[in-house]
């Protein structure tokens, strides 16, 4: 809910997500994630195969924020099965959060340095910010953003629209609202 991903698309069973991937996306060697879009960008319409790699880079980069900090092709099948069909993309988000809560868990319990563990980090961050709003003295329902208008017009302020405009007022957030 808080993301708005799909969390209600019947899940499709694991052993597809295992599937050997219809393209071949090339991720070493390109230069980090910029080698990577240049590698992968074409011009004229989209294809499938730019698509996936599109999906495959937001994924990995955006919304898991895998540990290699780079491109990688560890959710090209699942950025396969995006294309065309509903996944619960919300339940795997949430998923691979536990996943991280529990890796940072064990390490800490085991008195060791938590390190680089990857994982989507931000959606832990939202929900904390969102859910101890009050103890932080933040009121989102105050906070204004600038409305999308004109560069000639007067500067107009409208309410906040999503939780993540709501977590950028949060103290210590660099992306405030102007």
């Amino acid at each position: 809910m808080l993301t708005g991903l799909d969390v209600s698309a019947s899940d499709a069973p694991f052993s597809s997500r295992l599937s050997k991937p219809s393209h071949r996306l090339k991720t070493k060697g390109v230069g980090g994630w910029s080698g990577y879009i240049n590698e992968h960008a074409k011009t004229g319409t989209v294809t499938e195969r730019e698509h996936v790699a599109f999906l495959n880079m937001w994924l990995e980069k955006f919304i898991f924020c895998g540990k290699s900090i780079g491109p990688t092709t560890n959710f090209q099948s699942l950025a396969e099965l995006l294309i065309g069909r509903r996944v619960p993309l919300g339940q795997i988000l949430l998923g691979a959060t536990y996943n991280l809560l529990h890796q940072v868990s064990v390490r800490l319990s085991a008195g060791k340095s938590v390190g680089t563990p990857g994982g989507p980090w931000w959606f832990i961050n939202m929900w904390l910010n969102l859910y101890f709003r009050d103890s932080l003295g933040q009121n989102i329902y105050n906070s204004v953003f600038p409305r999308e208008q004109p560069d000639d017009a007067q500067p107009e302020t409208r309410q906040c629209l999503t939780f993540g405009e709501a977590v950028s007022v949060f103290p210590g957030n660099k992306k405030t609202p102007s």
